[in-house]
């Protein structure tokens, strides 16, 4: 998986939004990635 950077200045401000149903608890490996993106996110 590759990451790039968006080039489009007007999505400069974009925000990231996971959503899941009430009461649903995600698989492991889904809170994973999503740690794994917010670090690199965090760190750019």
């Amino acid at each position: 998986m590759t990451m790039l950077p968006i080039r489009d200045r007007g999505l400069d401000g974009c925000q990231v939004e996971v959503q899941t149903l009430i009461g649903r608890t995600l698989p492991r490996v889904v809170d994973t990635f999503l740690d794994y993106m917010l670090n690199h996110l965090r760190s750019q």
